[in-house]
């Protein structure tokens, strides 16, 4: 499904839109799954042909390793 006509439909129907990246950094924050574990999963999916900018790739790696500290 296109994301952003999924985001605005949810929207208009009165939910919070939340994303793939979304959920696998709340794994990582409730030790769900581990850094290393996070990396694999993002890595699959990017290469199943999940699309995102470079700079939110980095910023999701740098988020994730940042939460696996906690």
């Amino acid at each position: 499904m296109d994301d952003a006509k999924a985001r605005a439909d949810s929207e208009m129907a009165g939910l919070i839109p939340i994303g793939t990246l979304w959920l696998l950094l709340k794994a990582v924050k409730n030790h769900l799954l581990n850094f290393d574990q996070f990396l694999s999963t993002f890595e699959g999916i990017v290469q199943a042909g999940f699309y995102l900018k470079e700079e939110i790739y980095l910023k999701a790696v740098r988020k994730a390793r940042e939460l696996s500290r906690d």
